[in-house]
């Protein structure tokens, strides 16, 4: 199939939606009437969330933004169900539901719609038009602030564009089903504009998938509380399998062995304009190793304390309390035979993320606490704030190792109670560099200096083969050829992974001494090595090892440093 016509995309993703005008007159939606939209938008951005990462721009096997804010937008539409009260509560219970359940990029930015979303209905009990403009405006906000460089043409515009409209239609009526309705035809249209905005997304044939994921959005909320109707995007493409996610293995915490205070106190507030300092110098009073993090509406709390009721009820004064959790230091210093780890009381740890058996073992070997996940499978913003929370050390270091999974990263980093800092490593083999550069017995700021410089130093070849059709950058490459992503870029294809991992062996190797091929999942270790033995031949100046990564979608992934 040739790659579409950017005007012809829209056309083919939206088949016949029956998205016109309902003319209806509802005036205000309640509590109950929020649930069931999160819930019919989660239903309905899953059942489209494979079509949506069929339109990833590189030709991959990994685009994964419609999989990324369906599993966000469900973790939303669960918390939502069990709040109690009207719109604001529930509003509220979905922003952490999702900032809790966030995965990959486009997740965080939805979980940061949703945070703004719940900032706009202030205390309503009910939502007219012009309150649903109004929290669509501060959505708007909320994501634009949570993006460090925004860019025209992805879901930032098409929320830019929904909610312009939706406040414009508040002139002529209160009606929530108008507004709303007016603001989802708006994303429809701005979506189809994407690649004009975008030059990427114009050459590849595609519009913004985060965008349309956004519309998709807003169509379900609006088909659940309207007579309109939608159709499952027709894209012709055939899934790959996901795996399942492992569960998460993590060393116990244990509290520093110099605390007299008895009892491990954390627990999370939700309220309004929550203030850390305030609440953190009324902690103090009751214990030390007092940790406040997080938001004005979600803070996360840890202390030492002899009177975790005093905390709890101090806490309830604040908002209302989840995730309470408490542990007896003296039982966890006897499990240890009466002295903590010196690990834990001094230094600091790794948490780094990794997809593929070999990878694993690999990172684990050198230290690290691994999270399962990477392409295809982002962990959320709970999977990887549990490996923090409990990794041991006065900080953590967090290896990302994917573009996708760094905003994610990020966000467990600012909720986490532990100094947490997140080196921007975005390939597997960037990573093992940082793990293998880090020193517990350094200063934080040496570790960080060093992590990052050694990752820096490694360029990153990735072999896999086209999911589409594809004509961008001057590559042209048919469904299932061999390409080369060369630092996170379209390099080039070929006729075997052998061919381009030589290929792309070339654009990297330049001053270079040392290489590594990762050869994934199907590759056999013969015939790495003699992908191996070809890249020697070609650069005798490299130092070649063929390592098994393990890896899911990838034949090789080649580092050179």
């Amino acid at each position: 199939m040739p790659p579409l016509r950017p005007a012809e995309w829209f056309a083919v993703c939206s088949g016949d939606s029956g998205l016109t005008k309902s003319g209806t007159g509802l005036s205000r939606i309640d509590g109950p009437a929020l649930k069931a939209m999160l819930a019919a938008a989660a239903d309905w951005i899953s059942q489209n969330a494979g079509a949506i990462d069929a339109i990833n721009v590189f030709p991959v096997p990994d685009g994964d933004t419609g999989s990324n804010m369906s599993a966000t937008l469900r973790s939303a539409a669960d918390a939502a169900a069990g709040a109690d009260g009207g719109a604001a509560s529930v509003l509220a219970a979905a922003a952490k539901g999702a900032l809790l359940g966030a995965r990959g990029n486009s997740g965080v930015i939805l979980s940061q719609i949703l945070d703004g979303l719940a900032a706009g209905a202030g205390q309503a009990e009910t939502l007219d038009g012009r309150a649903l403009a109004r929290c669509l405006l501060q959505a708007d906000t909320a994501a634009r602030l949570s993006v460090t460089e925004p860019k025209e043409g992805t879901i930032l515009t098409v929320l830019t564009d929904a909610a312009a409209a939706a406040e414009e239609a508040t002139a002529n009526s209160s009606s929530v089903v108008e507004v709303l309705e007016a603001g989802t035809l708006a994303a429809r249209a701005s979506v189809a504009r994407t690649p004009e905005l975008l030059p990427i997304l114009r050459q590849a044939g595609v519009v913004d998938s985060g965008g349309l994921g956004l519309s998709i959005i807003l169509d379900g909320c609006l088909a659940k509380i309207s007579n309109t109707s939608s159709a499952v995007l027709r894209v012709p493409v055939e899934l790959e399998n996901r795996a399942n996610q492992q569960s998460l293995s993590v060393v116990c915490d244990v509290p520093a062995g110099n605390s007299s205070l008895g009892y491990c106190t954390e627990f999370i507030i939700e309220g309004e304009s929550l203030r850390r300092d305030p609440l953190r110098d009324e902690l103090r009073r009751l214990g030390d190793s007092v940790l406040v993090v997080g938001q004005e509406r979600l803070l996360r709390v840890h202390l030492h304390t002899a009177d975790p009721g005093a905390a709890l009820s101090l806490g309830l004064r604040h908002g209302a309390l989840s995730r309470i959790k408490v542990d007896n230091l003296e039982d966890q210093r006897r499990a240890l035979g009466g002295e903590a780890a010196p690990s834990v009381a001094v230094g600091a740890s790794v948490v780094a993320v990794a997809a593929g058996e070999g990878f694993g073992s690999l990172l684990a070997g050198y230290g690290a606490i691994v999270v399962d996940g990477g392409q295809t499978q982002n962990p959320s913003t709970a999977e990887i704030l549990a490996a923090i929370d409990h990794a041991p050390g006065k900080a953590v270091f967090v290896l990302p190792n994917n573009p996708n999974i760094l905003a994610t990263a990020t966000q467990a980093a600012r909720l986490a109670r532990n100094e947490t800092l997140v080196i921007p490593t975005t390939s597997i083999p960037q990573g093992i560099a940082a793990v293998l550069a880090f020193n517990p017995a350094r200063s934080i700021e040496e570790n960080t200096s060093a992590m990052e410089q050694a990752a820096s130093a490694v360029r990153t070849a990735e072999i896999t083969r086209a999911a589409r059709d594809i004509s961008i950058g001057g590559v042209d490459a048919v469904r299932g050829q061999p390409i080369a992503i060369v630092d996170d870029e379209l390099a080039l294809a070929a006729d075997s992974p052998e061919a381009a991992a030589v290929a792309a062996a070339g654009l990297i190797a330049e001053g270079g001494e040392i290489a590594t091929l990762y050869y994934g999942l199907g590759v056999t270790s013969e015939r790495a090595e003699g992908c191996a033995a070809l890249i020697r031949t070609q650069y005798p100046n490299l130092e070649v090892e063929s390592v098994g990564g393990g890896h899911p979608h990838y034949d090789y992934i080649l580092s050179i440093e």
